[in-house]
C-alpha cells in the first residue's frame, strides 16, 4: 500500500508559499485525512515513529468549494468528488498523484 510521502508536502508547501492555484485545497484535503486519524499537526517523521503512515488513498468528509469539485472534474484520475444535499464527500485514489498533477498545473 502506498503512503503520502514527505516530499508531497514538501510540495504542498512549496505552492503555498508562491500561492500556487490549488495549494489551500490541497493542504484542506490533507489536514481533514490527517485529522480523521487523530493526528493533526503531526509530521510524517512524527507518525512513522510512533508506527503511523497515511495512506496515499481514502474516503473522507469535506466541504466541497467550488475548486475542489473542479479538481474532480479535471483531476478524475486522482480524486472523485462528489456533493449533494447532504452528503459531500472526496474519494481520493492517489493523493501523491494529485499534488504532483495540481503543481504541474500550476507552473
Amino acid at each position: 500500500m502506498n503512503t503520502i510521502t514527505k516530499a508531497t508536502l514538501k510540495t504542498i508547501a512549496k505552492m503555498e508559499k508562491a500561492d500556487m492555484k490549488y495549494s489551500w485545497e490541497l493542504r484542506y484535503l490533507f489536514n481533514t485525512m490527517q485529522g480523521n486519524m487523530s493526528w493533526l499537526g503531526a509530521s510524517i517523521k512524527e507518525m512513522k515513529n510512533a508506527g503511523i503512515t497515511m495512506d496515499n488513498s481514502e474516503q473522507i468528509e469535506i466541504y466541497v468549494s467550488d475548486i475542489i469539485r473542479g479538481m474532480g472534474i479535471k483531476f478524475e484520475s486522482y480524486i472523485t468528488v462528489v456533493s449533494c444535499y447532504d452528503l459531500q464527500y472526496a474519494t481520493i485514489k492517489d493523493f501523491n498523484g494529485l499534488v504532483k498533477a495540481c503543481y504541474k498545473e500550476g507552473e
